[in-house]
């Protein structure tokens, strides 16, 4: 059976939905001991990333292992009309070695790259 954008869409929502709910009351601390919560956030960013390369959108949120190849590639999705969404434009995120690039300094690589503003 074909799935149809809503279906893809829907399972973004889902996984987002869970990642929001395995970290609910935690503080930073508490997440950054708990491998199995970090390990099931990790996991459910990885299913939107995944739904979205088939859905024909470009989804823009922060991670540590962010690297040229998804640089490369949103550009092009975006460009090829692709559509593209941003969950924030924090430009820092605390960890304990200190404030490190977020979702917003990803944000404007690709913004750079396509010369097309995004706001969350």
């Amino acid at each position: 059976m074909k799935r149809e954008i809503l279906d893809y869409i829907e399972d973004i929502i889902s996984a987002m939905d869970k990642a929001v709910d395995f970290v609910k009351n935690m503080s930073y601390e508490e997440f950054t001991r708990d491998d199995k919560t970090v390990y099931a956030v990790v996991r459910a960013i990885e299913i939107i990333g995944e739904e979205a390369k088939r859905s024909g959108f470009v989804i823009i949120g922060g991670h540590q292992g962010f690297n040229y190849e998804e640089m490369k590639l949103a550009t092009l999705a975006i460009r090829n009309g692709a559509h593209f969404f941003v969950t924030n434009r924090d430009p820092v995120f605390p960890t304990p070695e200190g404030l490190v690039p977020a979702t917003g300094a990803i944000l404007a690589s690709i913004e750079y790259a396509t010369q097309e503003k995004k706001q969350p």
